[in-house]
Parts: structure tokens; C-alpha cells; sequence
């Protein structure tokens, strides 16, 4: 993590990578390379990690969401609103989501 705040983020992908070969499962580090990997604009390999996180708790609000922000950057805009609606449906009182939700609704001109 001290990496990316440096924004190193090639080498905080490197860590990452190491943590999960010792750890498949660990949820944390799956969310923090997803997360470098779309501050990267790579929102496809993104997507995998979060999708990741899905595999292990298949009810993770914040995996739902950033899979939506991820699908809005690549304009996939009524996949990312599916994404964000799972994720209310685990948390309804998901503020943040709501914001992003309505931007991609505005975003379909909806």
C-alpha cells in the first residue's frame, strides 16, 4: 500500500501478485490490486480481481460497486447500473452507489 501512495503502482501490482500466490483467497489484497489496476485505467483486468473477491463472498457490496465504476469507464453503462443495484440490494442505504447509479442513468439519458 505504501507503494501506491508513492504511486508506484506497477511495483504495488508486484506485491500484490506475491501476497496472492501465498493466498488466493485473501479478499483484501484481490480489492487492492483491482483497485491500482483502475487508478491504471485498466478497468478490464480490474474487473477479474473484483470478480475475485465475488468468488470468495459472493455478497460483497463494495466488489459490486467498484465493478460498476469499472464497467462505466469502459461506457458499459446498463451493466455497470446491474452492478450497483446488486450492490443496493445487499446495502440499500449505500449512498455512494446511488450517486454512481444516477450519474450512469444520466449517462443512458434516463
Amino acid at each position: 500500500m505504501a507503494l501506491g501512495n508513492l504511486g508506484k503502482f506497477e511495483e504495488t501490482i508486484e506485491c500484490y501478485e506475491k501476497l496472492l500466490e501465498l493466498d488466493p483467497n485473501d479478499k483484501e489484497t484481490w480489492h487492492n490490486k483491482g483497485f491500482i489496476l483502475s487508478k491504471l485505467h485498466k478497468d478490464e483486468e480490474s474487473i477479474e480481481c473484483y470478480e475475485k473477491v465475488l468468488e470468495i463472498d459472493p455478497n460483497d457490496k463494495i466488489a459490486w460497486f467498484n465493478i460498476g465504476i469499472s464497467l462505466a469507464n469502459l461506457w458499459k453503462f446498463e451493466q455497470a447500473i446491474e452492478c450497483y443495484e446488486k450492490a443496493l440490494r445487499i446495502d440499500p442505504d449505500y449512498e455512494e452507489v446511488l450517486f454512481y447509479k444516477e450519474l450512469a442513468l444520466r449517462n443512458l439519458k434516463k
